[in-house]
């Protein structure tokens, strides 16, 4: 699971309701069954990871950075200016009050990119958010850890259509890139053009 489908199961649900079943993050089951991943590929890679207000609340930080460390050719490396315990990515506050986390955003980037890092390793959905808007002006990749082992394992990779459409200039790219997509998932054009401006922030970084 994700941290904030972990925190759902592990927080909020057994407060209502019995769970008959375990649940664990997933660094938490790779950890547990590292000795059966077969890494084939070093991936020769400077990554940072990031932090998440989600990963401090589950308290699973320690087991997203022992397996990043047990990938071949991977460095990984700290911001150094950043207080990980306490500052928010804005991810969040980007859908409230932009401005607000448009600053906490830029203040992460520019520190990540002191280290010149070729990834975010990232867990949680609403910091991609947040770095997203930021790859079109920078080299850096956003990847959550499943991914990256992935890739270290010579898997498929896969398109991250995410970045694909936050590298767009336009509301028009976006459509032109994937209107098949939501045409297949049975929405039509008029109503991606309402939603698309409150995801794409075409008028932040």
């Amino acid at each position: 699971m994700i941290y904030s489908c972990y925190r759902q199961f592990t927080e909020f649900f057994p407060s209502f309701m019995e769970l008959d079943f375990e649940v664990q993050f997933y660094p938490q089951f790779l950890n547990e069954n590292l000795d059966k991943i077969k890494f084939t590929k070093p991936l020769g890679k400077t990554v940072t990871m990031h932090t998440s207000c989600m990963t401090r609340r589950t308290k699973e930080t320690e087991s997203a950075l022992k397996l990043l460390k047990a990938i071949p050719g991977l460095k990984l490396v700290e911001r150094e200016n950043i207080d990980e315990e306490t500052l928010c990515c804005g991810g969040l506050a980007n859908m409230t009050y932009p401005p607000m986390g448009q600053k906490l955003g830029q203040i992460l980037v520019e520190e990540t990119i002191k280290t010149g890092s070729d990834y975010i390793a990232n867990t949680c959905p609403f910091c991609a958010l947040a770095f997203y808007p930021y790859l079109r002006q920078h080299s850096f990749k956003v990847k959550d850890i499943a991914a990256i082992i992935n890739e270290s394992m010579g898997g498929r990779e896969y398109e991250d259509k995410l970045e694909k459409y936050w590298r767009c200039k336009s509301v028009d790219e976006i459509i032109e890139k994937s209107r098949e997509n939501f045409e297949a998932n049975g929405y039509k054009e008029e109503e991606m053009r309402q939603v698309l401006p409150l995801l794409f922030g075409f008028a932040g970084p």
